[in-house]
C-alpha cells in the first residue's frame, strides 16, 4: 500500500534524474547523520583518563543515545505529522548542528572554565534528540523521493553513505582523541580535552554545511515548508495496533541487536586458539575491513541490486545466510567458523533499509508515526545484545552466537510474510 503522506509532503522537483540536489542533501544528511553518532563511541577511553572515571561511568557517553531515541522517538513522530517530514529533517539537521557546537564548547576550558562530565552528557542526549529526529525524518523522506517500487533500493544505498560516515567519525576520533589518551592524565587532560571539542567542531562545520544545503534544495518546494493541519490525532494508537508497523518494529529490534551482539563479540571470538588464534590488534584489523567494510560494500552494491530483485526476497536470503554464519560459529571450529562470522557484516548491511521500507510500504498507519516506531525500536535491540553477553559470560562467545541466529530468524520471518504480499 503507497505511504501515507500530508499534503506538506508532496516534494515534487523539476527533473527526473536519480542524482537531483534534493537527493544529494538526502544522501549527505545520512552521512551526517553517522558522523555525528558514531563519535561517541570512541569516547569510552578518552572520558575515561580525562574525568578520572570508571569503565561503567564512561561507557554513559554511549548509552545516552539510546536514552534520547527512547524519550523522544515518538513524540518527535507527532511532531513530523504536523509539520512535514522535510521541516522536520531541516530542524533535525539544525539540532544536530547545535548539539556538536555543544559538545565542543563544554569541552573547552577557556569557555566554560573546568569541564563538566554531566555537561558533556547533557550535550550529547541533545545531540542524540537531534539524531533521532534526523532518523525519524530522512528515512521516509527518502523512500518517498522516487517510485515505490525502488523505495529499498535508496534506502540501501543511503544508508551507504550512513556507513561511510560512521567510518570517517571513527577514523577521525581514533586521530584527534584516541592518540592522545595514553599521553594524558587527570591534572594534564587540556589536550586531550582539545581533541574532543574540535572533533565535535569538524563534525558541527559538516552538518552545518549539509543542513545549509538541504535549505536551498527544497526551498523551491515552499509548500513542503508550510505547516500542514494536523491529520490523524489518534496515529500513535493506530499504528500501535498495525501489524506492519509491529512486525517491522520487532524484526529492526532483532537486526539491531543481532548485529551489536556480533559486533562486540567478533574480535574476542577471533582470538580464540580453536577459531583463528589471531591477537586482538589483528583481529581487530579484521573486523574493520571485513565484516564493518563488507557492510560499507554491501550497501552500495544492495542499492544496485535491490533495484532488479524483489526486496522481500532479498531480505529473507540475507537473514537466513546470516543465521547459518551464526550457526557454524556455533557447532564449527577453526578459520571457517571466523570467516563466516566476519561475512556476515555483509549480509546485515541491506537488512535495516529493507525492513524500513517494507514496514512503511505495507502499514496503513501514517508514514510519520510508523517511522518514529521504527527508530525507537533500535532501542529495543540492546536486549540482543544483553542476552548474548550473558550466554557468553555463562557459556562461552561460541553459544552466544545462538542469540543473534533466533533474532536473524525473526527477520527471515517477516521477509517471507512480505514477500507473500507481492
Amino acid at each position: 500500500m503507497p505511504m501515507d503522506t500530508s499534503p506538506s509532503d508532496q516534494y515534487s522537483p523539476a527533473g527526473s534524474s536519480w542524482i537531483r540536489l534534493d537527493q544529494t542533501a538526502v544522501l549527505l544528511a545520512f552521512g551526517a547523520l553517522g558522523f555525528c553518532g558514531s563519535i561517541s563511541g570512541t569516547l569510552v577511553p578518552a572520558v575515561r583518563q580525562a574525568f578520572g572515571l570508571g569503565l561503567s561511568a564512561a561507557m554513559s557517553v554511549q548509552w545516552i543515545a539510546l536514552i534520547g531515541v527512547g524519550l523522544s522517538s515518538l513524540p518527535l513522530a507527532r511532531l513530523m505529522q504536523r509539520i512535514g517530514t522535510v521541516r522536520m529533517a531541516i530542524a533535525a539537521l539544525a539540532m544536530s548542528f547545535f548539539g556538536c557546537i555543544a559538545v565542543a564548547i563544554v569541552m573547552t576550558p577557556t569557555i566554560v572554565g573546568a569541564p563538566g562530565y554531566a555537561l558533556l552528557l547533557l550535550s550529547l542526549l541533545i545531540l542524540s534528540i537531534g539524531g533521532t529526529a534526523l532518523q525519524v525524518s530522512i528515512n521516509p523522506l527518502v523512500a518517498g523521493l522516487g517510485p515505490t517500487r525502488l523505495a529499498a533500493s535508496r534506502m540501501t544505498l543511503a544508508q551507504g553513505f550512513n556507513s561511510l560516515g560512521t567510518l570517517a567519525a571513527v577514523y577521525l576520533s581514533s586521530v584527534m582523541v584516541l592518540a592522545r589518551v595514553d599521553r594524558a592524565t587527570v591534572s594534564s587532560s587540556g589536550p586531550l580535552l582539545a581533541g574532543i571539542a574540535q572533533t565535535y567542531l569538524i563534525c558541527a562545520l559538516f552538518t552545518g554545511g549539509v543542513l545549509l544545503l538541504a535549505v536551498f534544495a527544497f526551498r523551491p518546494g515552499n509548500q513542503v515548508l508550510a505547516s500542514p493541519t494536523a491529520k490523524h490525532s489518534h496515529s500513535i494508537t493506530r499504528t500501535l495496533r498495525d501489524r506492519w508497523a509491529l512486525g517491522g518494529s520487532l524484526a529492526i529490534a532483532a537486526y539491531v541487536g543481532a548485529e551489536g551482539a556480533i559486533g562486540a563479540m567478533v574480535t574476542s571470538f577471533l582470538h580464540q586458539p580453536d577459531v583463528m588464534d589471531l591477537p586482538l590488534q589483528t583481529a581487530g584489523y579484521y573486523f574493520a575491513a571485513i565484516y564493518l567494510g563488507g557492510m560499507i560494500a554491501g550497501r552500495f552494491m544492495g542499492g544496485v541490486l535491490l533495484r532488479a530483485r524483489q526486496p522481500s526476497r532479498v531480505l529473507a536470503s540475507a537473514a537466513v545466510a546470516a543465521a547459518a554464519g551464526c550457526l557454524v560459529a556455533i557447532v564449527g571450529h577453526g578459520e571457517i567458523t571466523g570467516i563466516a562470522v566476519l561475512l556476515i557484516g555483509s549480509l546485515n548491511s541491506i537488512m535495516f533499509p529493507v525492513i524500513f521500507s517494507l514496514s512503511l510500504e505495507r502499514s496503513d498507519a501514517p508514514a510519520a508515526a510508523v517511522s518514529g516506531l521504527l527508530v525507537l525500536a533500535t532501542s529495543g535491540g540492546a536486549t540482543v545484545s544483553a542476552l548474548a553477553g550473558a550466554v557468553a559470560d555463562h557459556r562461552g562467545i561460541g553459544l552466544a552466537f545462538s542469540i543473534p541466529l533466533c533474532a536473524y530468524l525473526i527477520v527471515a520471518g517477516f521477509a517471507v510474510r512480505a514477500a507473500r504480499r507481492y
